[in-house]
């Protein structure tokens, strides 16, 4: 990403000096933390009145020191900030005594006292401490920063986007300064009082600017200034106050009479600030032409009002009481302030980097939804345990707890989360679904019906009628159109895009869904050829979805704006990505299907139509095998016939394992490879949805191949799935000839599983397990292998194979396979092959060995 000559210098160095801040203040955190019951307490405390004192502790209000009375020296140097103070402080421990100078306010005496000094805090810091400091002056002000510059890199250009950066880098300014020492102090605490002024007056103008120049700005652009000039002024005075009071406090002596009142009078003005953004918010989102402008001022307006409201109430009791801000509050009701403020930079950040705004009830869905519902409630289980903690650590104020028995608190709340998590939460989400999210739930469920459903069609057209028109009915999307390969295109009725065109390869590139924004000219679709981009623009396209097949694009599903005008959700763009994956293979399925069937019918010769059908077959075998680290995989099919019903399958998974399949269908010749192309089909199909355990897929599968089947039609079928960085396969065998590991003289059957697929409508399975060394052997066989007969119809047996493969144990796999086939044709010896052979080995190869 290229910044220009001024941003990108500027941006480094706010980002450099806000870390340096931020490192400077965790280091003040857990310096608090770990040493506060060891380290002094400032013995006095300064108000506006430069070194006149104002805050007195009892043991120096006992020596006789009062408010308004002058600090003049300690520790035997002048006294000239705070940065004096802290240094002296540093130097002592808890009972010290500090010697100080002061000149007495009621007669002007000077008197020479010795201060005892207390700690910062008297006792063990409790653990709700430390969570409040680190939540609150740590993560919160990570949080409030990183989210602008990220903000600020994707919309550099932007000066919302720059004014958001400051708007969050003065949120993130509770963080304590008080570790650096001189100048650097100084300057740490001016930053906080520069971002914390003028935070109003950027609101403002964020109001002002976003997300289109207000008209009246345009007109009148003196008009702002009435507010920005006075404060500012103001913010500028006390940035002064601020440094030198940390270092020099006589450079604002002349000033101290007028630094009060200049607090109200900037106070003030923030609060018509605030006002302003308010107003503007509010009128702004009256008047917006653009259904997407008018979406993001409410969002921001509401969003604004949620996270500030908290705050200006604390502000108001702020200038009630004159106490400095968050001063003489509880901590809870600190903390509900600060949770609550998070709702502003997120809701800002949202409006500005967001390509399309969705409604208010839109993104409480999004964030309430999957936060509650969809994820067990778990917000919901943190508050009961955050408040279980709070209580147990505060219910016997009397005791003094020690930090053991708090952790111990603690450990008993986060037992709390766990006995939280049961079958009710998640009754209670799909309650919250159904009853706050009608209408989204039940577009989650029509998809993920459509998903499975798609599988079930035959042909291609009353597929795509079926996906088409439950999708515009669902999502109440007017316009879908579905552009399948023809050639070196991809057409739909009205519409064309080239095999080779940007957008077709990015599709297929990235097996994502790419969604499509005409009005960002940063957008990935103002960078292909003018004619696809018309193409899209025809069809009014702002989701393209990729209808995958095993190896190529199948075809491209374009979805139009919905009625609504809201953008397409990460829910809904998941859930159509799903559809969209089932559609593309039930789509290759189909023609595969559909071109055996049709060239068996019009050849006149039954060899062609059985060589047609070879040829499809073979296709549907793995073309290549997977060279992943550590493996060696190899598989081959000889059908009895031209075609048969054999089938092994290796699958490489999104999560990184890699499928093993091998099966029999009953029967041998075109019907049985019919069924063999559904049975592969339908395992693809159920990998890539993702159908959890392999004993449900196995279910699934089942129904599946019956549905699909005659009554006398069956498969006996093996399926696991080995994970390559534990070297542990879990699979489930259904009524298939039992695979084998061989490790040395050892063999292992796999046996577990059920009954054959297809052949009763409901079954159930079991899975199991087992983990695999270097120099493992899998062997997966079908019965032509097993019992391959010579002329006197004795079988060779599974003692046979199974020696014939530990002989060449040491040879590569696919030689391996070779040397057994060619064993059992040496038993046979000439007699005619009764049945199709199938043989599928992995072997685990030795580290060093090759």
């Amino acid at each position: 990403m290229k910044l220009n000559s001024i941003r990108g210098p500027l941006l480094l160095a706010i980002f450099v000096f806000s870390m340096g801040y931020f490192a400077g203040g965790v280091y003040g955190v857990f310096d608090f933390l770990l040493n506060a019951t060891r380290q002094a307490a400032l013995p006095l405390d300064f108000g506006y009145g430069g070194a006149r004192i104002f805050g007195i502790p009892k043991k120096a209000w006992d020596l006789g020191i009062r408010r308004g009375d002058v600090l003049l020296e300690m520790d035997g140097r002048p006294f000239a900030g705070y940065t004096d103070m802290c240094e002296a402080v540093s130097k002592r421990k808890p009972g010290d005594l500090m010697p100080v100078t002061i000149r007495r306010a009621s007669d002007g005496s000077i008197a020479h006292l010795q201060i005892p000094l207390e700690p910062r805090v008297d006792g063990s810091i409790p653990v709700w401490t430390w969570l409040w400091k680190i939540t609150t002056q740590i993560l919160f002000p990570l949080f409030c920063m990183l989210t602008g510059f990220w903000v600020v890199l994707n919309r550099y250009r932007d000066l919302s986007a720059w004014l958001l950066l400051f708007i969050l880098l003065a949120s993130a300014t509770l963080l304590p300064t008080a570790t650096w020492t001189g100048y650097w102090s100084a300057a740490a605490n001016g930053w906080d009082a520069l971002l914390g002024t003028m935070l109003p007056g950027m609101m403002m103008l964020f109001a002002i600017y976003f997300p289109d120049r207000l008209g009246i700005d345009r007109k009148r652009p003196w008009l702002k200034w009435i507010v920005l000039l006075p404060q500012s002024f103001c913010s500028a005075v006390f940035v002064w106050y601020v440094f030198f009071k940390q270092v020099n406090m006589s450079m604002f002596e002349s000033i101290v009479p007028w630094l009060f009142p200049l607090l109200q009078v900037q106070r003030v003005v923030s609060m018509i600030a605030i006002s302003i953004f308010f107003f503007i918010l509010g009128a702004k989102s009256g008047t917006a032409t653009g259904v997407d402008a008018r979406r993001r001022l409410r969002l921001m307006w509401v969003g604004s009002a949620v996270g500030l409201t908290p705050s200006f109430f604390l502000t108001i009791y702020s200038m009630a009481t004159g106490q400095d801000w968050g001063r003489g509050v509880p901590e809870w009701a600190l903390l509900i302030v600060i949770v609550a403020l998070t709702v502003f930079p997120m809701t800002l950040a949202y409006v500005v980097v967001v390509h399309r705004a969705m409604e208010i009830r839109g993104v409480l869905r999004q964030s309430m939804k999957y936060a509650l519902a969809r994820n067990g409630l778990s917000v919901l289980r943190g508050i009961v345990v955050a408040a279980a903690a709070f209580f147990i650590l505060k219910l016997d104020k009397s005791t003094e707890r020690g930090i053991g028995q708090q952790v111990a608190a603690l450990g008993l709340s986060g037992l709390a989360w766990f006995t939280v998590r049961s079958k009710f939460s998640n009754q209670l989400s799909g309650w919250m679904d159904r009853k706050f999210f009608r209408e989204a739930y039940s577009s989650e469920q029509v998809l993920s019906d459509l998903g499975g459903e798609v599988r079930k069609y035959a042909d291609t057209k009353p597929l795509l009628e079926t996906v088409t028109t439950r999708i515009s009915g669902t999502l109440h999307t007017p316009r879908v159109s579905v552009l399948l390969a023809n050639g070196e295109e991809y057409r739909s009725d009205s519409a064309s895009l080239g095999s080779e065109s940007k957008v077709i390869q990015l599709l297929k590139n990235s097996h994502k869904p790419a969604v499509v924004y005409f009005d960002d000219p940063d957008s990935w679709v103002h960078g292909v050829d003018v004619e696809d981009r018309r193409t899209l623009q025809a069809m009014d396209a702002q989701l393209l979805l990729p209808l995958a097949g095993r190896e190529r694009l199948m075809g491209v599903m374009a979805l139009g704006p919905k009625l609504s005008e809201e953008p397409y959700s990460n829910t809904d763009v998941q859930l159509l990505e799903s559809v969209a994956a089932q559609t593309g293979l039930a789509i290759e399925n189909n023609q595969l299907i559909s071109k055996l069937a049709s060239e068996a019918v019009q050849k006149e010769r039954m060899n062609r139509e059985l060589e047609i059908a070879r040829e499809v077959q073979q296709r549907l075998f793995p073309q290549k095998f997977p060279t992943v680290g550590g493996l060696d995989c190899s598989g081959k099919c000889r059908a009895a016939l031209v075609v048969g019903g054999d089938y092994f399958d290796f699958l490489t998974l999104p999560d990184g394992k890699l499928g093993v399949a091998i099966g029999d269908v009953s029967g041998k010749g075109i019907s049985a490879a019919l069924l063999m192309a559904s049975l592969r089909s339908s395992l693809r199909g159920q990998t890539i949805g993702g159908s959890g355990a392999l004993s449900t897929l196995m279910v699934n599968m089942n129904e599946l191949v019956y549905e699909a089947s005659a009554s006398n039609r069956y498969a006996t079928f093996f399926y696991g799935q080995y994970d390559l960085t534990t070297r542990r396969l879990e699979f489930v065998n259904a009524g298939h000839n039992a695979p084998v590991i061989l490790r040395g003289s050892e063999v292992l059957r796999l046996e577990a599983g059920g009954p054959v697929v297809g052949l009763l409508p409901k079954a159930a399975y079991r899975q199991d397990a087992i983990d695999l060394q270097p120099g493992d052997i899998f062997l997966g066989y079908t019965d032509g292998v097993s019992e391959a007969m010579n002329h006197a119809e004795d079988e060779w047996g599974e003692e046979g194979m199974i020696a014939s493969a530990q002989a060449h144990a040491h040879l590569d796999s696919a030689t391996m396979i070779d040397r057994i086939i060619a064993g059992a044709d040496a038993f046979a010896d000439g007699a005619e092959q009764h049945d199709d052979m199938t043989l599928l080995v992995m072997k685990l190869k030795i580290p060093g060995v090759n």
